[in-house]
């Protein structure tokens, strides 16, 4: 019977570490558990901040252009609201996407609210909504 080089290599290397008495290697204490969660929550916490901070500013952009709507394009508060309104009756849509329906007609309802507001007044008040209610 004929066997491989390979197979020769591996017996021989097994039969010197068994026949030399070679200690079997130790596996490495295991981590903390706790320490390993607190570093997931920060790794989670390091990779959605630039989605929320993304966000946050997409929030102050609507507010800004919904003064732009009512100061330039003279459109008033129902042909603002009314479009957000209808949208939300609609069956389909995914919760997620009501809910960001329900942050622009808020965002909407505030700029309307105040007339003397500018859009950097409103891109601050979109800002400040996000980091207020964002988790």
């Amino acid at each position: 019977m004929r066997c491989s080089p390979r197979v020769w290599l591996g017996v021989a290397l097994a039969a010197t570490l068994l026949g030399c008495g070679a200690q079997a290697p130790v596996a490495a204490p295991p981590a903390p558990v706790q320490n390993a969660i607190t570093r997931g929550d920060d790794d989670r916490d390091r990779s959605t901040a630039p989605m929320r901070q993304t966000r946050c500013m997409l929030y102050g952009d609507i507010a800004a252009d919904y003064v732009r709507r009512r100061d330039v394009q003279h459109e008033s508060f129902s042909q603002v609201f009314d479009p957000l309104v209808m949208a939300m009756d609609d069956e389909t849509m995914s919760p997620e996407t009501k809910a960001r329906l329900g942050d622009s007609m808020r965002l909407a309802l505030a700029v309307y609210a105040h007339p003397t507001w500018t859009a950097a007044d409103a891109y601050a008040y979109g800002l400040q909504e996000c980091e207020r209610t964002t988790p």
